[in-house]
Protein backbone atom coordinates (compact mmCIF):
# COMPACT_ATOMS: atom_id res chain seq x y z
CA UNK A 1 0.00 0.00 0.00
CA UNK A 2 2.96 2.52 -0.49
CA UNK A 3 3.67 4.53 -2.81
CA UNK A 4 6.79 4.36 -5.35
CA UNK A 5 7.83 7.82 -3.38
CA UNK A 6 7.77 5.97 -0.33
CA UNK A 7 8.97 3.08 -0.95
CA UNK A 8 12.18 5.03 -2.44
CA UNK A 9 12.43 6.68 0.69
CA UNK A 10 12.77 3.14 2.64
CA UNK A 11 14.75 1.88 0.24
CA UNK A 12 17.18 4.97 0.36
CA UNK A 13 17.10 5.00 4.40
CA UNK A 14 17.84 1.39 4.41
CA UNK A 15 21.03 2.17 2.05
CA UNK A 16 22.05 5.29 4.06
CA UNK A 17 21.94 3.20 7.52
CA UNK A 18 24.44 0.08 5.27
CA UNK A 19 21.78 -2.42 4.66
CA UNK A 20 23.53 -4.68 1.87
CA UNK A 21 20.56 -7.43 2.19
CA UNK A 22 17.08 -5.70 0.93
CA UNK A 23 14.39 -7.94 -0.43
CA UNK A 24 11.09 -5.97 -1.12
CA UNK A 25 8.25 -7.65 -0.99
CA UNK A 26 5.39 -7.03 -3.19
CA UNK A 27 1.93 -7.73 -1.35
CA UNK A 28 -1.55 -7.89 -2.08
CA UNK A 29 -3.81 -6.98 0.93
CA UNK A 30 -6.39 -8.53 0.03
CA UNK A 31 -7.19 -11.69 2.17
CA UNK A 32 -7.74 -14.18 0.53
CA UNK A 33 -6.08 -12.53 -2.82
CA UNK A 34 -7.00 -13.72 -6.30
CA UNK A 35 -4.17 -13.94 -9.33
CA UNK A 36 -6.03 -11.38 -10.99
CA UNK A 37 -5.79 -8.88 -8.66
CA UNK A 38 -2.04 -9.91 -7.14
CA UNK A 39 -0.38 -7.22 -10.17
CA UNK A 40 2.75 -9.87 -10.04
CA UNK A 41 3.95 -7.50 -13.38
CA UNK A 42 4.89 -5.28 -10.06
CA UNK A 43 7.60 -7.82 -9.20
CA UNK A 44 10.21 -6.61 -12.28
CA UNK A 45 9.45 -3.54 -11.79
CA UNK A 46 10.28 -2.95 -8.30
CA UNK A 47 13.55 -4.52 -8.98
CA UNK A 48 14.29 -2.38 -12.09
CA UNK A 49 13.29 0.86 -10.27
CA UNK A 50 15.20 0.20 -6.72
CA UNK A 51 17.85 -2.33 -8.16
CA UNK A 52 16.93 -4.94 -5.40
CA UNK A 53 15.94 -8.52 -4.54
CA UNK A 54 12.15 -8.52 -5.06
CA UNK A 55 9.83 -11.15 -3.48
CA UNK A 56 6.40 -11.85 -2.91
CA UNK A 57 4.30 -11.94 0.09
CA UNK A 58 1.48 -14.07 -1.24
CA UNK A 59 -1.94 -14.08 0.14
CA UNK A 60 -3.68 -16.21 -2.77
CA UNK A 61 -4.71 -19.96 -2.56
CA UNK A 62 -2.60 -22.70 -4.37
CA UNK A 63 0.63 -21.89 -5.20
CA UNK A 64 0.06 -20.57 -9.07
CA UNK A 65 0.87 -17.22 -8.03
CA UNK A 66 4.28 -18.01 -6.23
CA UNK A 67 5.30 -19.85 -9.04
CA UNK A 68 4.26 -17.45 -11.44
CA UNK A 69 6.31 -14.45 -9.58
CA UNK A 70 9.39 -16.82 -9.40
CA UNK A 71 8.73 -16.83 -13.35
CA UNK A 72 8.63 -12.94 -12.86
CA UNK A 73 11.92 -12.59 -11.01
CA UNK A 74 10.50 -12.74 -7.65
CA UNK A 75 13.88 -14.35 -5.39
CA UNK A 76 11.40 -14.91 -1.85
CA UNK A 77 8.48 -16.10 -0.93
CA UNK A 78 6.49 -15.63 1.83
CA UNK A 79 3.16 -17.95 2.58
CA UNK A 80 1.04 -18.04 5.60
CA UNK A 81 0.89 -21.62 6.77
CA UNK A 82 -0.58 -24.21 8.92
CA UNK A 83 -0.40 -27.90 10.00
CA UNK A 84 -3.96 -28.35 9.75
CA UNK A 85 -6.36 -24.93 8.24
CA UNK A 86 -9.54 -26.66 9.66
CA UNK A 87 -7.93 -25.36 12.89
CA UNK A 88 -9.45 -22.26 12.08
CA UNK A 89 -8.26 -17.82 12.30
CA UNK A 90 -8.30 -14.85 10.19
CA UNK A 91 -6.53 -16.08 7.45
CA UNK A 92 -7.55 -19.92 7.13
CA UNK A 93 -8.77 -19.72 3.84
CA UNK A 94 -5.84 -19.26 2.08
CA UNK A 95 -3.09 -21.22 4.71
CA UNK A 96 -0.82 -23.38 2.97
CA UNK A 97 -0.61 -26.96 4.80
CA UNK A 98 2.02 -29.09 4.76
CA UNK A 99 1.45 -31.07 1.56
CA UNK A 100 0.68 -27.84 -0.47
CA UNK A 101 3.90 -26.06 0.77
CA UNK A 102 5.97 -28.99 -0.18
CA UNK A 103 4.87 -28.66 -3.86
CA UNK A 104 5.88 -24.84 -3.68
CA UNK A 105 9.54 -26.12 -2.67
CA UNK A 106 9.43 -28.39 -5.45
Amino acid sequence: MATVAELDETVRAAREAACEDLVLLKCTSTYPATPENSNLLTIPHLRELFDVQVGLSDHTMGVGAAVASVALGATVIEKHFTLARADGGVDSTFLMEPQEMAQLMI
